[in-house]
């Protein structure tokens, strides 16, 4: 997994994640800055196919609010975990399980 943050780093994209207890990965953190656009999803592309190659489920906060990263995330498949009706701190919960 540091290795994928190593590779984020050198295409200008912060991340921080850490390998939970129960085997899965958190995603802490992911903002793109000082590479060029699309290097964030880059970066989420490349920890996705990690969680696919380990077969590990890849899990994370956003703010509920900012539909292109909510979107973003979507489109590299995860899916919403927590109950959106049941939830007022403004966060989604989301999680990612592996792909064959």
């Amino acid at each position: 997994m540091q290795e994928v943050v190593v590779r984020a780093e050198r295409i200008g994209v912060g991340m921080t994640a850490s390998l939970e207890d129960d085997g899965s990965i958190w995603l802490g953190d992911l903002q793109r800055e000082k590479g060029v656009p699309g290097s964030g999803r880059l970066a989420l592309d490349m920890l996705c196919e990690l969680g696919d190659d380990t077969d590990t489920v890849i899990a994370l906060t956003v703010v509920e609010t900012c539909i292109p990263v909510v979107t973003m995330y979507e489109d590299a498949g995860f899916e919403r975990i927590d109950d959106p009706d049941r939830c007022q701190d403004g966060f989604a919960i989301m999680s990612r399980q592996p792909h064959p």
